[in-house]
């Protein structure tokens, strides 16, 4: 459940996400949990794969795999290990050199793809091509990412239609909200469809 009035969102099963706006009290007590509240940015980053969005705290550690910081006013996170993010405004130097990396910046869209898992979220580079497993396209204009694999993400605008029938898989687009959430690991992040199910 992922609407503005129902932060009740439990985090009883791994990745899930609460990114409410008037209940940033998810725990984090499970791995790959996210917390993305404006007002709570002590999510603490014990765990792997945690995230920490807020835009007052930027402190971020990375001391583990597959973190992320995506803090405004902090972009040196590291990225010395593989799987991990930079969303940084300012350090669009994110290597990419590991699988799983991530470049999101503004000015680097040059993110090869060459890797399996890779992500390219460049604006102007939104060719990235989703010929591996669990790769990423969120360009603007290249909304056709097949979903063909597990763990893949579909956010084009104008292509809300990845159909989410493995565990994993995420649909963040405005205007297909219907994703199910039926599987681990799913995340639900329309804006017209806060009724994400929890399946225990």
């Amino acid at each position: 459940m992922k609407s503005i009035n129902a932060p009740e969102f439990t985090g009883r099963v791994p990745n899930e996400q609460m990114r409410s706006i008037s209940a940033p009290e998810f725990t984090g007590r499970v791995p790959n949990e996210q917390t993305r509240g404006i007002s709570a940015p002590e999510f603490t980053g014990r765990v792997r794969n945690e995230q920490m969005r807020s835009i007052s705290a930027p402190e971020f550690t990375g001391s583990g795999p597959n973190e992320q910081t995506r803090g405004i006013s902090a972009p040196e996170f590291i990225g010395s290990r593989p799987n991990e993010q930079m969303r940084g405004i300012s350090a669009p130097e994110f290597t990419g050199s590991g699988l799983n990396e991530q470049m999101r910046s503004i000015s680097a869209p040059e993110f090869t793809g060459s890797g399996p898992n890779e992500q390219m979220r460049g604006i102007s580079a939104p060719e990235f091509t989703g010929s591996g497993p669990n790769e990423q396209m969120r360009g603007i204009s290249a909304p056709e990412f097949t979903g063909s694999g597990p763990n893949e993400q579909m956010r084009g605008i104008s292509a809300p239609e990845f159909i989410g029938s493995r565990p994993n898989e995420q649909m963040r687009s405005i205007s297909a909200p219907e994703f199910t959430g039926s599987g681990p690991n799913e995340q639900m992040r329309g804006i017209s469809a806060p009724h994400y199910a929890v399946c225990p």
